[in-house]
């Protein structure tokens, strides 16, 4: 649960870090900064619904065994991690 929740705080700060960084870098920038935060705000909700399906899913299909709540926190943790590259990877293009 530690190593999720260390996860998650990259994330948070990931997407915090992109959501600031998007605005205008010169006077012929043209791009509507706010259209892309809202969407981008929709796309995070979206990401996050997906997870939590996606990984409640596995636990669910080993809600028998013991190994069930590792498969699940296993789950949320390589999610969030590819999540959290992408947002900086965003940032950094």
């Amino acid at each position: 649960m530690r190593e999720y929740k260390l996860r998650d705080r990259e994330l948070n700060d990931a997407y915090r870090a992109l959501t600031a960084a998007l605005k205008p870098d010169g006077a012929g920038d043209e791009t509507d900064y706010s259209a892309v935060k809202t969407q981008l705000v929709v796309a995070q909700k979206a990401w996050v619904a997906y997870r939590d399906a996606d990984c409640g899913a596995l636990r669910k299909y080993y809600e028998q065994g013991t190994i069930r709540t590792a498969m699940h926190l296993g789950c949320l943790i390589e999610r969030t991690v590819q999540r959290t590259k992408e947002l900086k990877a965003w940032r950094a293009q």
